[in-house]
């Protein structure tokens, strides 16, 4: 085969595998957005600090679906964290996506306390909070702090929360001892 030849049979490959990867991006961005919707809040349900929930469904890394007594729904965006993406390409992010998505299925059924943040809700309607599952022994579990604690998701700083320092310092304890997605590096 010419060179020529050869040389636009491989755009075409390229080009082709570039499409094939953007729509399967695309498919995956648009199917989480049509998850979340399904599951956020009916428009009567109201929810409020100290507040017992149950959580219904985890969305992604690091939001879930949670259930009041009374069945209304919504989606916690959970404070303070940021989850690595499971369709990313890069292979270390992509796991611990999915591990911190898994992490948070493990929690369907369970209760747990909700805080607000400030503002409660994000311009996407969702609920912005802190989630303690409530135990039979001890004080309830930051599910947030136990993610950061665990190297399943970092502390998201780009808007201040009240629990950031604490938060820091786990993360900084996690990247000493290499758990999780610093054990990667």
């Amino acid at each position: 085969m010419p060179a020529r030849l050869i040389a636009t049979l491989r755009q075409r490959i390229l080009g082709a595998a570039i499409l094939a990867l953007l729509g399967a991006s695309a498919f995956f961005t648009v199917k989480v957005e049509l998850h979340r919707r399904a599951l956020q809040q009916t428009a009567d349900g109201e929810f409020a600090t100290g507040q017992s929930v149950t959580v219904v469904a985890a969305i992604d890394g690091d939001e879930v679906s949670v259930a009041d007594a009374l069945g209304n729904r919504t989606v916690v965006r959970l404070l303070g964290v940021k989850a690595f993406e499971a369709s990313r390409n890069d292979t270390v992010t992509r796991v611990y996506g999915q591990r911190a998505f898994e992490y948070l299925e493990t929690l369907v059924g369970r209760k747990a306390l909700i805080t607000l943040g400030d503002p409660a809700r994000d311009p996407s309607k969702r609920l912005l909070a802190y989630l303690e599952l409530e135990g039979a022994d001890g004080p309830p579990l930051d599910v947030g702090l136990h993610m950061v604690e665990d190297g399943l998701t970092v502390v998201y700083t780009q808007f201040p929360h009240a629990r950031e320092d604490v938060y820091l310092g786990a993360e900084t304890r996690a990247t000493r001892d290499r758990r999780g997605v610093w054990a990667d590096e």
